[in-house]
């Protein structure tokens, strides 16, 4: 006669488990969103001075395009003249 196995595992009931988190960041609070991308094709030069410019006022490149895209805007609609 074989001895008695002994289970692997303490019980054979399923242990619950907490819910798994999707991988990133969490959601911003509601209107702290972008709402929109605008993809933007830049050739090696420019992005290269789109990046340093970025680096010298301590922006990300992001921000430095709303930045340069905002003054841009308001040159074009007669705020800044």
């Amino acid at each position: 006669m074989r001895p008695p196995q002994t289970p692997l595992f303490r019980s054979s009931e399923v242990l619950p488990q907490a819910k798994s988190r999707r991988p990133g960041r969490p959601r911003l609070p509601k209107g702290d969103a972008k709402s929109s991308i605008v993809p933007v094709r830049l050739n090696a030069e420019d992005r290269k001075r789109v990046e340093a410019a970025a680096r010298a006022s301590n922006q990300s490149v992001s921000e430095w395009i709303r930045m340069a895209l905002a003054a841009a805007m308001a040159v074009e609609m007669g705020q800044f003249k």
